[in-house]
């Protein structure tokens, strides 16, 4: 099976699945932060109302934009953390898979998906390429600038850029952070 075929079966089947138990609905909001050419995007637009799937790459966005899918908008970032296309508190979900690692300032990202998660919003983060001891740092960085519960979605996440280049499927846990309700 070519890996094409293979991801767009794991989107509409496992993809989906994934994002449903996450308590996406149809009338969610979710950034897609450093989306690539859409691979989670396209997962979770089969749940969520609408995605902003955002990243610096035009060529990216433009595979992406070419899937037609109605309830993605792409956004076409400037390297920086800010989402000025989001209101305060207007979003259920932000994304941050296989990317945090590469941010020279965690802990505004972390301020910035705050300020437009909605109260009880969910800031998702599939941290690849970080040992263990970095990984639980930034869990305490995060659940201190107001995300004090996290859950955990052990092996869900999917290294796709990984696979594409090796042809090994690397799994992942997603840390799922809830914004404090008041």
């Amino acid at each position: 099976m070519r890996i094409e075929t293979w991801i767009e079966n794991w989107q509409k089947n496992e993809g989906k699945k994934m994002f449903a138990d996450m308590g996406m609905t149809d009338d969610s909001t979710v950034i897609d932060f450093g989306c690539g050419v859409g691979n989670y995007a396209i997962a979770a637009a089969e749940d969520a109302g609408t995605v902003y799937a955002v990243d610096t790459s035009s060529s990216a966005l433009r595979v992406l934009d070419g899937k037609h899918i109605a309830n993605i908008r792409t956004v076409q970032s400037n390297g920086g953390i800010r989402m000025p296309f989001a209101k305060d508190e207007s979003v259920d979900f932000v994304l941050i898979f296989d990317l945090i690692h590469q941010l020279r300032d965690q802990e505004a990202f972390v301020r910035e998906a705050y300020r437009v998660l909605k109260k009880g919003g969910t800031l998702a983060v599939l941290p690849f390429h970080m040992s263990m001891r970095e990984k639980n740092l930034l869990a305490e960085e995060i659940r201190k600038e107001g995300f004090p519960n996290v859950t955990m979605m052990n092996d869900a996440g999917l290294h796709f850029e990984m696979y594409a280049y090796s042809g090994r499927l690397e799994k992942g846990d997603i840390y799922c952070f809830r914004k404090k309700e008041a």
